[in-house]
């Protein structure tokens, strides 16, 4: 976080990651660094992030991810110039789209193989 011209977050909310990304590691941030979330939106501190980014304490923010989907008028992310915002669509791309049926076959298989192998999807 010191040292980061960009920080993208890519992991699950588990009790060890939700609220994560709070005041102390914003503060560790660089007046000129990026924070990107494709992920969830409880890794991070609202409040934290909303009050840095208002401080112009980092650049900015580009968000795919909100806390309330979709997200209401009155957000104060909504006011601040220097967040992007995308409704959750970062992973809607050309490639990735005709694949998700193989990704999603995939996932059931593997669980299905940890006892259910008669099961499979072919």
């Amino acid at each position: 976080f010191k040292t980061s011209d960009i920080i993208s977050l890519h992991m699950r909310v588990t009790p060890q990651t939700k609220n994560m990304i709070s005041k102390r590691y914003l503060s560790l941030m660089k007046p000129n660094s990026y924070l990107i979330n494709t992920a969830r939106a409880d890794l991070i501190v609202k409040d934290d992030l909303v009050s840095a980014l208002k401080a112009k304490q980092i650049a900015g923010a580009a968000l795919d991810v909100s806390w309330v989907e979709p997200i209401p008028d009155e957000d104060p992310l909504l006011a601040l110039d220097n967040v992007t915002l995308t409704p959750h669509i970062a992973g809607a791309t050309v490639d990735a789209i005709p694949l998700s049926p193989f990704l999603l076959k995939n996932v059931v298989n593997d669980y299905l193989v940890k006892g259910y192998s008669d099961m499979l999807i072919k």
